[in-house]
This record gives C-alpha cells, sequence and structure tokens, in this order.
C-alpha cells in the first residue's frame, strides 16, 4: 500500500502527540516486567528465606519530556515496603565486618528458625552462652546440653557476601526485549498495518 508524503507527514504529525503516552505505557510495562523478574531471581538466588528482600523490590518509571527512566529499586526508601539493609550487598556483594562487637555472630542450627532465619536479634538475647575456641581454631558461642555442648553461633573477623544481581540480571533481560516492545509503536502510531 503506497502513501503519499503529505499522508505520512500527517500521520508523523498525529503520532508525534501519541508518542509520549505510548512510550510511557510501554516504560511501565518495562518496569512490571522487571520488577517481577527481580522477584523470581531474589527467590531463587539469594534463596529466599524471609520473604523480606523479595518484598522490598519495586519497579518504576519516571518520565519527562526527554528521558524515560525504568527504575528498579530494592531495599530502604520503596513506598509499601519495609527497609531491607541487606538489599544492596546481596546484589552487589561485599565484605562484611563487625562494627559494634569484635566478631559477627553467624548463627547456627539451634539459633535459627526452620527456614534458616535467625531466632534472635543477637546472641545477647540468649542466655546461658559461653565462648569456646575448638582446636580446629573456630571461635564458637555454645550452650551446655546434657553432658555436653551444643554450638549455637560461629564468631567470624569477616564475611564475603557473593554478588547475586538479582536485579540487575532483571534488567539486562528488560533492556534485551525492549526493541521488541517498542516495534510496534511505528505502525501503531503511523497506522501502518
Amino acid at each position: 500500500m503506497a502513501i503519499t508524503v503529505a499522508e505520512l507527514a500527517e500521520r508523523l504529525k498525529r503520532g508525534s502527540e501519541a508518542i509520549p503516552a505510548w512510550i510511557q505505557a510501554r516504560g511501565a510495562e518495562m518496569a512490571v516486567k522487571a520488577e517481577a523478574g527481580a522477584k523470581l531471581n531474589a527467590t531463587v538466588n539469594p534463596r529466599v528465606r524471609s520473604g523480606r528482600l523479595r518484598n522490598s523490590i519495586r519497579g518504576t518509571v519516571r518520565a519527562d519530556q526527554k528521558n524515560l527512566d525504568v527504575l528498579l529499586r530494592a531495599g530502604g526508601g520503596v513506598p509499601g515496603a519495609a527497609d531491607v539493609v541487606y538489599a544492596g550487598i546481596q546484589e552487589r556483594g561485599g565484605r562484611i565486618v563487625p562494627t559494634n562487637a569484635r566478631y559477627l555472630a553467624i548463627p547456627l542450627a539451634p539459633a535459627k528458625t526452620a527456614a534458616g532465619v535467625s531466632r534472635y536479634a543477637s546472641p545477647r538475647d540468649v542466655s546461658g552462652l559461653f565462648f569456646i575456641q575448638a582446636k580446629s581454631g573456630a571461635k564458637l558461642l555454645v550452650k551446655k546440653a546434657g553432658a555436653g555442648i551444643e554450638p549455637w553461633f560461629a564468631l567470624v573477623d569477616e564475611v564475603t557476601v557473593r554478588a547475586t544481581w538479582f536485579a540487575r540480571r532483571a534488567m539486562d533481560k528488560v533492556r534485551a526485549d525492549a526493541p521488541e516492545l517498542l516495534k510496534p509503536m511505528l505502525s501503531d502510531v503511523l497506522e501502518v498495518p
């Protein structure tokens, strides 16, 4: 089907008025896809325990006359979600060192729920714990159990957390899919069958 230059110019003029709303709607679709992808990633790697990280993830879109930004946020500052201070370290990885104590206390089986989350905010919340250093050099907080002892917390100088890139992987997927999502704009806006 052939169209004249004048018809094409008219379609472009009408289309230019519709393009910002169309792009805003596609941006919202991308934000929803990014959020869903990041939540799926945060369910598998890092493995979900409490669901707090996954529930803190929000995809949003910000647009003005010149820019369309699809944003993916996790952790703090997400409307409607509790702050999750470990979101950044789960995303990018890094080293955790103690700030208010000599060691980090890593909860062991008796100090964890079935989901693997610590039952206590601090080992100080558990009565009857005492320190031992095993022959292997491991430092432990233990509790008497019958005739023996039961380890409750391992004490370490630092922990290195491997990056999971749960948000970046979702954004990379949305970014790769964006051309296909935006391609129909020409036919919709220009009314080309």
